[in-house]
C-alpha cells in the first residue's frame, strides 16, 4: 500500500501541475489528439484476450503451491498472448489509420495530418504497452508490488513529464507523440528483463514453456472471460472519448478529457488496493481460507471508501472553484457538471472495485462480464442519445447511469454469493461508517462552499474537512479496522521518517 499510493499520488500531483502546461502549448484541439495516444494503444492491447488478468491470477497460484513447471506454462502462454493479437491489430490499425481517422474524427484539415501521426504512434506503441502489462501482471502475481508499481509510475509519469518538456523546448505534437511510442519501447524492454531475472529462480529449467493442453485450456478459457468482460469495460470509460470525437468539434473533447483525467488519477489511487487484494485473495482462496478471505475482503472494501469519499465529495462540492483556479473560467463553465456526473458515476465503480477482483481472484471472471455487459449496454444506447443533444454533460450522465444502475446490486450478488453476507450485513459493515461520516462532512463543508475562491481557502477547507473525516471514521473503527490503520499509519511514518531526519 505504501509503495502503491505513494506513487500513485506522485503522479496526481504531476497531472495537477503540467496538464495546464500541456493544453496550453499544446491546444485544445491538440491536447484532444495527445488523449487519443494512450487510448488507441490501451484499446489496441485488449487483443492481449485477457491474458494479463489470467497470468496475474494464475502466477500468484502457482507460486503459492511452488509449481514451477506452472509457472514456467504460465509464462510461456501469457508471453504468446501478450504478442499476437496486439501486432495483427496494431498492424491494420496502422496501415488503415486514414480511413479510420476520416470516418471516426470530427477533425478539420489543419488537424487532419497530426492526427493521423497520432494514430499510428498508437498503433506503434501498442506491442509495448501489452509487454508492459504482461510485466506487471507478473510482478503483481509475485506480490512484487514495488516493482508493479515502478513500470506505472514511470509509464504515466515519463509520459506527462516527457511530453511538458518537449513542448518547453519548442517541439510539438508530433514529437510528443514519438516520444511516446519511444518510452514504451524502452519500458517494454525493462520490464521483460525484469520478468526474466524474477522469473529465473521460480521456474523449471529455463523461464518459459508453452502450456500442455489441460493447462491451456484452463489458463485460455479463464482468458477469454476476461476479455469479454475486458471489452465491455472499454466500451464504458472509452467509447465515450470516441463518441464525443465523432458527433462533436474536437476541442469539446479537451473539455471532456480534463475532468475524467482528475478521476481518473484519483481512482487510481483506491485500485491501488485492489492491485494488492487480487494476488492475496487468490491464494487464500487456493488454499481454502475462507474466513481470512471474508475479513481481507471487508477490510480492502473500507479502505476504498476511506480514500474515495472526502476527495470526491469535495471535489465535487468546490469543482467551479477548483477548474477555475488550475486552468480558468472557461474550463469551469465547460467541465463543472461532467465533473460532478462523472464524481458520482466513479464513486459507484469504486464501490463495486473489491467486489469485482474477489469474483476475478476466485476464478469467476463471469460475473464481473455480466456487470460489465450491463453498463456497457447502458451506455451503447444513452450515450447516442445525450451526446448529440447535451454534449459532453451528456457522456458524463450516460456514464453515470450505467454505474449507478449496476453498482449496488452486483456488490450485493457478489458479496452474497462468495462470502455468504446479507444486504444488511453489507450495509452495516462496509457501506454504513463511511457513508455517515460523508454526510457529516459535506454538511460541515456546504456553508463554506462561497469561501473557496481562492487557493488559500480551497485547501484550508479540503486539509480541515479531511480531517474532520478520518478523524471520524477513526473514532468508529471497529478493533481489527483501527488496528490495520494504525499498521498502515506506521509504515508510511517509517517510510517518511529517513527523509526528514538531518544528516
Amino acid at each position: 500500500m505504501v509503495w502503491n499510493l505513494g506513487g500513485q499520488a506522485g503522479l496526481v500531483v504531476l497531472n495537477f501541475l503540467l496538464v495546464p502546461f500541456l493544453i496550453r502549448g499544446l491546444g485544445l484541439e491538440g491536447y484532444a489528439l495527445y488523449g487519443y495516444l494512450g487510448m488507441i494503444a490501451g484499446t489496441l492491447t485488449l487483443l492481449t484476450f485477457g491474458s494479463g488478468t489470467a497470468t496475474l491470477k494464475f502466477t500468484s497460484e502457482f507460486v503459492g503451491c511452488d509449481d514451477k513447471r506452472g509457472l514456467s506454462e504460465v509464462l510461456g502462454g501469457g508471453a504468446v498472448m501478450h504478442t499476437v493479437g496486439v501486432v495483427i491489430g496494431a498492424s491494420a490499425v496502422f496501415i488503415f489509420r486514414e480511413s479510420i481517422v476520416d470516418s471516426l474524427l470530427h477533425v478539420d484539415g489543419a488537424h487532419r495530418a497530426d492526427a493521423l501521426w497520432i494514430a499510428g504512434c498508437g498503433a506503434a506503441s501498442a506491442l509495448f504497452f501489452a509487454l508492459i502489462q504482461f510485466g506487471v501482471s507478473f510482478f503483481q502475481g509475485l506480490q512484487r508490488f514495488a516493482y508493479a508499481n515502478a513500470l506505472r509510475v514511470l509509464q504515466a509519469g515519463l509520459v506527462l513529464g516527457g511530453g511538458g518538456l518537449l513542448l518547453a523546448f519548442g517541439y510539438g505534437l508530433r514529437a510528443v507523440g514519438a516520444w511516446f511510442v519511444i518510452l514504451q519501447a524502452v519500458l517494454a524492454l525493462g520490464a521483460i528483463i525484469g520478468v526474466t531475472i524474477a522469473a529465473r529462480p521460480l521456474t523449471d529449467k529455463g523461464i518459459l514453456h508453452l502450456p500442455n493442453a489441460a493447462r491451456a485450456r484452463k489458463f485460455s478459457g479463464f482468458a477469454i472471460k476476461t476479455f469479454f468482460a475486458q471489452l465491455a469495460w472499454s466500451i464504458v470509460f472509452q467509447w465515450d472519448k470516441f463518441l464525443i470525437g465523432f458527433f462533436l468539434p474536437l476541442g469539446q473533447l479537451t473539455f471532456y478529457l480534463v475532468p475524467a483525467s482528475v478521476l481518473q488519477r484519483l481512482w487510481v489511487i483506491p485500485s491501488s488496493v485492489g492491485d494488492i487484494a487480487f494476488p492475496m485473495i487468490s491464494e487464500m482462496s487456493s488454499r481454502g481460507e475462507s474466513d481470512s478471505m471474508e475479513t481481507f475482503f471487508r477490510l480492502c472494501s473500507l479502505m476504498v471508501l476511506w480514500l474515495v469519499i472526502p476527495g470526491f465529495i469535495i471535489l465535487a462540492l468546490f469543482a467551479p472553484q477548483f477548474l477555475t483556479l488550475w486552468i480558468g473560467s472557461e474550463f469551469s463553465d465547460q467541465g463543472v457538471w461532467p465533473m460532478r456526473w462523472l464524481t458520482l458515476g466513479y464513486f459507484f465503480y469504486l464501490l463495486a472495485l473489491i467486489p469485482a477482483t474477489a469474483a476475478y481472484a476466485v476464478g469467476k471472471p463471469q460475473y464481473a462480464l455480466a456487470n460489465n455487459l450491463a453498463q456497457a449496454a447502458t451506455c451503447i444506447i444513452l450515450w447516442p442519445i445525450l451526446i448529440p443533444r447535451y454534449g459532453i454533460t451528456g457522456a458524463a450522465l450516460g456514464f453515470c447511469a450505467a454505474q449507478t444502475l449496476t453498482g449496488i446490486p452486483y456488490c450485493l450478488f457478489i458479496t452474497r454469493r462468495l462470502f455468504g453476507m446479507s444486504a444488511f450485513d453489507f450495509a452495516s459493515r462496509i457501506l454504513m461508517r463511511p457513508l455517515a461520516a460523508g454526510a457529516i462532512l459535506l454538511a460541515l463543508l456546504w456553508p463554506f462552499r462561497m469561501q473557496a475562491y481562492g487557493w488559500t481557502g480551497l485547501i484550508g477547507l479540503s486539509a480541515i474537512g479531511s480531517l474532520i473525516y478520518y478523524g471520524l471514521t477513526f473514532k468508529i473503527l471497529a478493533a481489527e479496522e483501527r488496528e490495520m490503520a494504525l499498521m498502515f499509519l506506521g509504515k508510511v511514518r517509517n517510510r517518511l521518517t529517513p527523509i526528514f531526519q538531518p544528516r
